[in-house]
């Protein structure tokens, strides 16, 4: 189990043995082993797959060659070279195709940053609009209220005044009533 004052450190040996040891900083591989597989003798045991193998714990097994490669015809040579020919053009139309959507992909983005940049615009001019609004509406509440209070001292005025304009009437009224002529004799 590795703690945090272990490192994973390789092994080698000349026999092509490989195996990881859990190393404190600083401290060297055991007697034997060597931190590079370039102390491995026999060129077959330090290939990446015997290396993998040893470390596994399996034996190492090279791939065999075959003693008797098939001869190779000029015309098959050139039916192989058109036929891998074909493969790249057709791996260079799909790589033009893919590139193609890419670009696609990227304007489609860009189209879409464009516009959410302009929705926010839009929103932050309609949010201005919006508290210009809601100030012009308080304004307006103000006079409102302004006037009410305005309306209601001109109202008390008038019922003071219309109240001393009956009262006068009765005064008048009063003072111009015919006189009741003096008494029968």
């Amino acid at each position: 189990m590795l703690d945090d004052t272990t490192i994973p450190t390789w092994g080698y040996k000349p026999d092509g043995e490989a195996r990881i040891f859990d190393l404190a900083a600083g401290a060297d591989l055991p007697e034997g082993w060597n931190a590079s597989p370039s102390c491995i003798t026999d060129p077959a045991l330090a290939s990446a797959d015997a290396l993998t193998a040893a470390a596994a714990g399996r034996a190492y097994q090279p791939p065999r060659a075959d003693p008797t490669p098939p001869p190779a015809s000029a015309g098959a040579a050139m039916v192989e070279i058109d036929r891998l020919k074909g493969v790249i053009e057709a791996g260079m139309a799909e790589n033009q195709r893919l590139f193609e959507e890419l670009d696609a992909a990227e304007a489609a983005r860009d189209a879409a940053i464009a516009d959410a940049a302009t929705a926010a615009a839009a929103r932050d001019r309609l949010t201005s609009d919006l508290d210009t609004a809601t100030a012009d509406l308080a304004s307006l509440r103000a006079a409102l209220d302004a006037a009410i209070t305005d309306k209601t001292d001109l109202v008390a005025k008038v019922d003071a005044i219309s109240a001393e304009l009956a009262t006068a009437r009765t005064d008048l009224d009063a003072l111009t009533a015919p006189k009741s002529a003096g008494k029968a004799k």
